[in-house]
Parts: structure tokens; sequence; C-alpha cells
């Protein structure tokens, strides 16, 4: 077959052209994002329950939705959230990719909920695009909140322009002002006239929901029937209730306040202190998000152009600048990686064989790139890395087969023997090793959870360049060698080899000469020296820093801040506008965005706050990372913060490196009493606390609120012809009202809610001035027929799998480790959980992901074990030999150990992806090193002198390809990337530790192996003689 490449020299050239061709234009067009996309495949179904208590939202919502969900088999996890007035379900599901199937059940399933809602509950809503990802965010800022108001029509006027951004999946508004029609009827001038709540209703609603006309049909044509309905707020005014006394009539406005108004209870946004309207835009998967960011720039110029003189627009963050500095950063390390590759591979052999070693570089990287949208992987910091990675690993196979085919061309054979014999002689151990590499790194890709979506883009692109690059060695390097060779002027024995020959002649000769002697000699001290001094890594285990994934040096700081349940939306407000002006006034603060009782949009794959009340308010810190870490001024804050305001909750973060694992320290409580498990969360939140370098610990049932509770009389109830429908109106009439329809404004629909003007109920529990009306429309004094009584209770229950729970979650400072907490907490937490028996605990968050990840990487760690014994027995035939090869598996582990101990660099995800990556590095070049032991023998040659032989004859490969390695990760080991420097540590340690006790312990072991093998050899022959 070789012989029928060489002869067709000119087809291999064109395709290897058209490898590096097609692989610059996939590049080019690959998109580009941040981290790889992890796929959630989530669902958030919301109901609103208007007037409800959290009790009867997960009564009458959450509960019967959840009754019917649970019977859909491919839903992995349900968690729930009941408040006052609302019930949010997350649903994640157990498949990937496609799962319309899934949420096509969920959608039959909530229509089977609807028919058992209780009268009010609003329509289920299904979020399912919560995959988007973030691009940008602007905030639109105006001095006075009602200058925000005109934004509305403004924006509904660009919407058709942003849904035709190409890209743009959905864009988020939050804070814009809503206003609604508001009727306040004055309860005492309603008795007078006689009049009911629910006959005010119904001629209004009359008024503004006319009863649809349907069609004529008249001389064989069909006409579509309209009313010409135009009311509007003043005519409200007009509307007649009944007849008053003599030739009036009673009016609407006789008896109620219409006005339009700002509607209460709404979130808000500020920025910088200032009332503003974010703006988040969201692209689908798959897409570049800097071509689409610099198309949403452009527009947002031009509508810039358009906006009120009172309005200003800011952007205050894109992706897009974020992936720029990310791939020049990792751009830099790159190239650096690739000239010391270049340097290295070039330093031990003449200019035309590392000529031949670096042109395989493009080729087998163009062709990796070429697989990548095959397999789904984007341009990510991931992919990246990879790329560094694999740069010391690709050349392997081209050093070897140009090494071998120069050592033939130093013994002055012809060209072509030289080209066929080094090829083939080299052919079989590369081919291997290239199966070792692709057995080593394939388990990865079955990584499940986030941690798997994020890793993924690894081992594809391992994989993918390893493979190219062994079919350049195999099939364009001799070409390339046989090409050139034809060509030469100066015959090539006679050229000089690289700058490193000398010296690496030289520790040839040491090696095979003084070294491989001395050790042969006595070879069980010096292998068990080298196991011993393998096992003894394991023992700093326990002292090495562990964390799964570190925290990014971003700009960014997330705040969560929770006041007492009882505050008000305006006292939220004052209170948090404190806290605001105190985190301004800190050096090294940029801006501050704060959303009050919403959610942080989730434009940084993160947004876990759970804080969406009218007493929370979640804030969106930058930082001028010049100035101040985010991480240290994230630590000030919360201990200055804590002090400065005992009353609020605080929970800080900043971005996560890998995908968003929850809190440091999460514990989740089970059971069915809630009681209980507030109980057992007040004891376990106080433990905790006490804990050093705990900063603060949070739940999600949260502090109870104050609460009047009316109690029914039910015998008067009976008596007075009142039912619990018609006492929970009026009560909520005197509250927060009712939306009894929406009105036509003109240009949009508002919302139309009728209550009873405040001054009537104020804070007074005299009842006898409120009344509720029965069947027959009579009034009945309210204290006839309930009481109330104050009592404090939870306004949030959250269930995890249909059940009550609560998750209590620990916040650490930068130098406390989360095992240091939970030593001195478990003990306690135990006993505590004891006295409780209906309440089971388990742990949540980065403690239960990083135990997740490390037993699911010890199984994967196996499997990469037993596919490199299959490879390694198929190619030797003998498991002895395959047992011999592995030992330095546990050398390579062992040395990524020590690397971390002295580094003083955390084990996490990132590391211990490096050390399983480095079982299919470190195998090659003892897989290399025996087969050139085997063949010696083979030949012929004695023991001793075939180990030595083999020895100084790979000694050269084996040092070239493990030093593109070691250097070619120098600048990621050296680098400030906090998310891969434990790998790039782990596997340069361990190759480097790995590397110098192989060639000590498998000459040593195949030399004791093959000894025992002579020996029976000779005993059954002497035994078959006699």
């Amino acid at each position: 077959m070789l012989e029928q490449v060489l002869k067709r020299r000119l087809v291999v050239g064109l395709t290897a052209m058209l490898i590096l061709l097609s692989g610059l234009i996939t590049l080019y067009q690959l998109p580009r994002r941040e981290i790889p996309l992890i796929e959630h495949p989530m669902a958030m179904i919301t109901t609103l329950y208007p007037g409800a208590t959290a009790s009867q939202v997960e009564q009458y919502v959450t509960g019967k939705l959840e009754g019917e969900l649970a019977g859909i088999s491919d839903i992995k996890e349900l968690s729930s959230r009941s408040q006052p007035g609302l019930s949010q379900i997350t649903i994640k599901a157990e498949s990937k990719g496609d799962n319309t199937r899934v949420w096509n059940q969920v959608q039959q399933k909530l229509e089977l909920a609807r028919a058992e809602f209780p009268e009010g509950v609003q329509e289920p809503l299904m979020e399912t695009d919560l995959q988007l990802q973030g691009v940008s965010i602007y905030q639109m800022v105006a001095e006075q909140e009602g200058d925000l108001y005109a934004l509305n029509a403004f924006l509904e006027k660009w919407d058709t322009a942003f849904s035709q951004l190409p890209g743009v999946a959905q864009v988020q508004i939050q804070g814009m002002p809503e206003r609604e029609i508001l009727l306040e009827i004055d309860p005492a001038r309603m008795l007078a006239a006689g009049l009911t709540p629910t006959r005010i209703m119904n001629t209004v609603q009359k008024a503004i929901r006319p009863s649809p006309p349907g069609k004529w049909s008249l001389t064989e044509t069909f006409y579509q029937l309209r009313i010409d309905q135009s009311v509007d707020v003043t005519e409200l005014s007009n509307l007649p209730l009944s007849a008053g006394t003599g030739n009036s009539i009673l009016r609407l406005g006789d008896i109620a306040d219409i006005r339009e108004v700002f509607k209460a209870n709404q979130e808000m946004v500020t920025y910088q202190g200032k009332p503003s309207v974010s703006l988040s835009f969201f692209a689908s998967s798959g897409i570049d998000l800097v071509k689409v960011d610099r198309e949403i720039s452009r527009l947002m110029d031009k509508m810039e152009q358009e906006l009120p003189e009172t309005v200003q627009i800011y952007q205050i963050y894109t992706q897009a600048e974020a992936i720029s500095k990310m791939f020049r950063s990792l751009g830099i390390a790159f190239l650096l990686a690739m000239l010391f590759v270049v340097l290295i591979s070039s330093a031990g052999l003449n200019r035309y064989a590392s000529l031949g070693v670096v042109i395989t570089i493009p080729l087998a990287l163009c062709g990796g790139i070429l697989i990548l949208p095959l397999v789904n992987v984007d341009m990510n910091q991931i992919t990246l890395i990879a790329f560094i990675i694999v740069l010391g690993i690709l050349v392997d196979d081209a050093i070897v087969v140009n090494e071998n085919i120069s050592r033939y061309r130093a013994q002055h054979k012809s060209l072509l023997t030289s080209v066929k014999l080094g090829t083939r002689g080299v052919a079989t151990s590369v081919i291997v090793s290239t199966l070792i590499i692709i057995f080593a790194f394939s388990p990865l890709a079955f990584l499940s959870g986030s941690a798997g979506d994020f890793s993924r883009p690894l081992p594809a692109v391992i994989i993918a360049t390893i493979i190219f690059s062994t079919l350049a060695a195999l099939f364009f390097t001799p070409v390339y060698r046989y090409w050139l060779g034809e060509r030469l002027r100066i015959p090539e024995v006679s050229l000089r080899d690289g700058w490193l020959d000398q010296p690496l002649s030289r520790l040839q000769a040491y090696y095979a000469n003084n070294i491989l002697p001395v050790i042969l000699h006595k070879p069980r001290r010096y292998a068990a020296i080298c196991l011993l001094l393998s096992f003894m890594a394991y023992a700093f285990i326990p002292v090495v820093p562990k964390e799964f994934f570190p925290d990014t040096e971003r700009e960014e700081i997330f705040v969560e801040i929770e006041l007492p349940p009882s505050n008000s939306v305006i006292a939220t407000r004052e209170k948090v506008g404190e806290i605001e002006d105190y985190i301004r006034r800190q050096p090294g603060i940029r801006e501050v965005n704060a959303f009050y009782a919403a959610a942080m949009p989730r434009i940084f794959g993160m947004s876990s706050a759970t804080a969406v009340g009218q007493n929370s308010v979640n804030m969106l810190v930058f930082v001028n990372s010049s100035e101040v870490k985010a991480r240290q001024l994230k630590d000030r804050l919360n201990q200055e913060l804590n002090q400065a305001f005992p009353m609020a909750r605080f929970t800080f973060s900043v971005v996560e490196s890998g995908p968003p694992v929850g809190a440091p320290l999460a514990l989740r409580l089970t059971g069915n009493s809630l009681d209980e498990l507030q109980a057992l969360s007040d004891e376990m939140r106080q433990v905790l606390l006490a804990q050093p370098g705990v900063l603060n610990v949070n739940d999600d049932l949260g502090a109870p609120s104050p609460a009047l509770v009316f109690v029914p009389d039910e015998q008067s109830l009976r008596l007075h012809n009142v039912n619990q429908q018609q006492l929970g109106e009026a009560l909520r009439l005197y509250g927060e009202g009712i939306k009894i329809g929406e009105f036509d404004s003109g240009n949009k629909l508002l919302d139309l809610r009728l209550k009873y003007k405040n001054e009537i109920a104020g804070v007074s529990q005299d009842l006898s001035r409120l009344v509720v009306f029965n069947e027959e429309g009579k009034p009945v004094a309210m204290d006839c027929v309930a009481q109330p009584q104050a009592k404090m209770e939870l306004t949030h229950i959250t269930h995890y799998n249909c059940q009550r729970s609560n998750t209590i979650r620990a916040y650490l400072d930068a130098h406390t480790p989360v095992e240091k907490v939970l030593a001195g907490a478990t003990p306690t937490l135990e006993e505590l959980v004891n006295k409780y028996p209906g309440v089971q605990l388990e742990y949540s968050g980065e403690t239960a992901a990083r135990a997740e990840v490390f037993v699911e990487m010890g199984k994967i760690f196996l499997v990469v074990l037993f596919l490199l014994l299959l490879v390694i027995v198929i190619q030797f035939n003998s498991l002895p030999l395959a047992l011999i090869i592995l030992a330095t598996v546990l050398l390579s582990s062992s040395g990524a150990l020590y690397s971390l101990f002295i580094t003083r660099t955390p084990l996490g995800f990132m590391a211990l992806m490096g050390i399983v990556s480095l079982a299919g590095v470190v195998v090659r070049n003892g897989v290399i090193l025996i087969e050139f032991m085997e063949q010696k023998l083979r030949a012929g040659i004695d023991l001793d002198e075939a180990v030595q032989q083999a020895g100084f004859q790979r000694l050269r490969p084996i040092l070239l390809t493990v030093g593109t390695s070691f250097f070619g990760l120098m600048p990621l080991a050296l680098g400030k990337n906090l998310l891969f420097k434990p790998l790039a540590i782990c596997i340069a340690g361990g190759l480097l530790y790995s590397t110098l006790l192989t060639l000590v312990l498998i000459p040593c072991v195949y030399y004791l192996y093959r000894r025992k093998v002579k020996l029976e050899v000779n005993n059954t022959t002497q035994t078959d003689t006699l």
C-alpha cells in the first residue's frame, strides 16, 4: 500500500491542500461562544392564583399539577415553589436533544390538572426556551420613573426589528412600568344606593366586553359583524348603574373614582440608582454570538437616535467582549505552545525531518476542525484548550516516523528503502498509540450531566485531531520525505541534526551504557523504589486543596437581597436603595444594576436567584478588575453588609468557570410536616453559621411573615347564607382588589381592577365596618361570619419530587474548603436529623455534584484502563506485557498528585480530566519502548543487550514527544487561567514524572519478566531432555 501512496504523490499533496483549505473555511464558519452549551432539558410552569395564600396555592394548584406530572416517566426531577398568588414548577427531563414528545405530554397533563382547579386559577403557562444563550444587556435609563412609561409604545414599535435580527431568539424586557385602570368604590355610597360589587362588575364588563355579533348572510354574501366600541376612561364614569331619586340616574362615577395608575407590586429595575428598563438579548444555540452582538449593536445605535431626550441607553454587558478577550488570551497561549512544540520537535532532528513534523501540525489541526461541526462542537474556550493540549501529542507520530526514516538514512540505506522500512517499522506502534489515545479519551465523551456537556469538546477535538495526525504521519510524511529526498542536492545523511542532537546523543549513550546496566543489575530494588515513590503520592490526597470549579476572574458580582416578608414594595425600595448607595460608594465599583421583585436575566448561564417577591432584589454589580478582584470584594461586601444591614439576608456569588452547581454546601431536607422542616432548618442554620469560614446561610422557606387568618363560623355562614368564595372576594376588594377585565385604551389593553377605597379598611381590625354580600346580594357585617387571628406564616413552600422540602445553602469565604465545614458540622447535623424521624437529609449543591462526578470519573478511569489493556494485549498477545505497560498509568497519576501538592493547586473536575487524559498519553511511551525490546529479542539479541539497544534507540523520540507535550502545556500551566491551570499542571507534571520513572521501571519489570520466562523455558527444555 505504501508503494501505491508513494506513486500517487500528487494526489496526496492535493488532498493535504484540500484539508488545509477546508479546515480554514470551517474555522471561520464555526460559531463562537465563551463556554460550551450546557444542555438542560428544562421547562418552567407558571400558574397565577390571585389572592391565594402560599398554602392554598400548594394545595389547589401545585399539588394538582405535580400529581399529574409525576406520571410522566421521562421527567427526571420536579421542583416547585408555592407563594402567595403564584405557583412555579421546574421540570428537568431525562433525555437531551429534542424533548418535544415530553413537553407535549406535559401540556396534556396541564389540561387534565386545569379541570380540577378552583375558580380564579389562571391558565398555566409553560416556558421551554430556558436554553437560550445570553448575548448582551442594555439599560434604558431615565431620571423619573414616569419617563419610562413612554417606552411602552416606543419598544412595541421596535419589537418587529428586534425579532427580525438574524440569530436573535428572544428579547427580555424588565422594569417597564405598567399601567392599569383602577376603579375605587366608596363602600358607603355603594351600600346607600343598594348596589353590590357583583352588579357593578357585570355592568362594567358588559360595557367593555360586548357579546360578539357574529355574521349575517345577505344576498348570498356573508358579512362579518362588528360593534364599533370606543369607550374611554371618562365614559366609564358615565355608565348608568341604577335609577336615582326623581329623574336622576346613578352613574359609576358617583360611587367610584376611576383613573389610570401604575400597577403596584410590579418589578422595577435601576441603573446607578436611577429607574431604567432592561433589555436582554438571547440567541439560539449554534449561533455565532460575536456576529449576533454586532447586529444588535447596529440596531441599538439606530434606536438610540429616536429615543426621547429624557432617556439614555447604556450597554452594560456583552458576551462578545468576553469572547474576544478569551480568544486573545488563549490565542496567545496557543501560539506560544505551537512555538515550543516546533522548537522542541525540531531540536533533535535535521531541518528536513523537523520540517516534516511541523507540516503535520496544520494538517492535523485543520482535519480536526473539519470534524467539529459533525459532532456539534463549536469554537469555545474548551475547544481552544483542547487544541493547545493536543499540540504536543499530535506531533508524536510524525516525530517517530521521521526519526525512524532518518535513522535508516543514517545507515546509508537507499531513499526508497529508508522511507519504506522507516514507516513500516513504526506503523504498528503508531496505529496502536492512536487507538490508545482514542480509547483513553472517548469515555470522557459519555460523562453525564452539566460537567459532561462542559467537557465534551475536549475528547472530540483530541480524538479527531489525533486521527488526522496519524494519517498525516503514515501517508503524508513518507510522501514528503521521498519527494524531498529526490530533490535534495545535499545528501540527507550529511545534514546536521538540530541543536539538541549532540546533548541527546550523549544522553542516549549515557542512558544505555551507564544507567540501564546499573538498574538491570538489581531490577527488583529499582522497581520497588519506583512503585514506593508512586504509592506515596496517594497519601497526599487528603491535604491537596479541593475545588470543583474555580471562580473566574470576571468583573461581575451577583447579590441576592431578601428583606423580611412583611416589607412592602415601598419599604423594600427605600431600604435596598440605602444598600445600593453603600455598594456604589465602595472603591473599585464601576456600576450597580438592581432588579426589584425580578430574577436576574439568564444572560450568564447561571441566574440561580430565587428571590422574586416584593421583599427581594437581585443586584448585578460590575467592578473595575484593574483595581479590585471580584472574589475578594465579594467576601468583603458580604461581611460588611451583613453587619451594616442585619435585617436583610444577602447571598453573594460570582460567575463560575464551569457549569453552575449551586452553593458550595447545600443540604436538602424532605418531609411532610412544614413545622418539622422549619424547626430542623432553623437549628441546622445555627450549626452551620457557627462553623469558621461560613459567611451566611439561607434556605428556601425563609422567615415567616405576619398574616391575618380569618376564621369563619360555619353556623353563622349558613345562617346568613354566605359562602367561603364570597368571603374571600370581599376581603380581596378591601385589599388588593379583583381584576374584572381588560380595557382598550386605544393602543394597548390595560387591566381593569376593582377595589374598595383603602381608607375604609386601614389597619383596624374593627370588622363591624366591613361587609360581605350573601347569595341574595344583601350586606352582612364581616364580624358576624368570621373573626381574624394574627399569626406568622410561611410565604414560600417548596417541593422536591412532589414532596415538601427545604434546601439550606451555606456560602463560604474563599479560603475555607467545604470539607472543613462538613467535618466540623456533620456530627451535630446528623444528631439533629435523628430528632426528626419524619425528615430525610441529602446533600446537594457543589458537594453532591463533586461527589457524583468523582465517582463517575472513577468509573470512566476503570473503563479507560480496560480499553487500554485490551488494545495492548491485542498488539503483544501477552497479558503480562500489557500489565507492565499499564504501570505507567500509576506513575502518571502519582506525578499529577505530586504536582498538585507542590503547586498547591486544587484537585477538581479539570484536574481529574487531566489525570484520566494522562493514561492514554503516557502509555504510548511504554508501548514504543517494549515493542523495540521485543523486536530485538526476536532478532536473536541477548536480553540485556536488547533492553539496552531499545533504550538507546527509543530514548530520543520519547524525550522529544514528552518535551513537545510538556512545553506545549507551559503557557497554560504558568498562565492565569484558573480553570485550565489544574488540567495543564496534572498533565505536564504527570507526564514528566512518569517519563522519568518509566525509563527505569519498564526496563526493570520487563527484564524480570523475560528472564523468568527464559528460565521457565530452559527448565522445561532440560526436563524434556531428561
